[in-house]
């Protein structure tokens, strides 16, 4: 899983995946993505294949 790809266990305390009208969205709380380098880097690389999809996904 992404979300536990860094060296140490990734905080999950509100992290939220939900459906949009056009996708997904995946809500992070706020200086997660930067506390989470190699997560972060995973999930962005993820965010952009998603976007070749008819439901991309965005992290906010």
């Amino acid at each position: 899983m992404i979300l536990c790809h860094a060296r140490r266990n990734a905080d999950l305390r509100g992290v939220r995946l939900r459906r949009c009208d056009r996708g997904f969205a995946l809500a992070l709380q706020a200086g997660w993505l930067r506390s989470y380098p190699q997560s972060a880097h995973l999930l962005r690389e993820e965010a952009a294949a998603w976007q070749k999809t008819a439901s991309p996904l965005a992290l906010v």
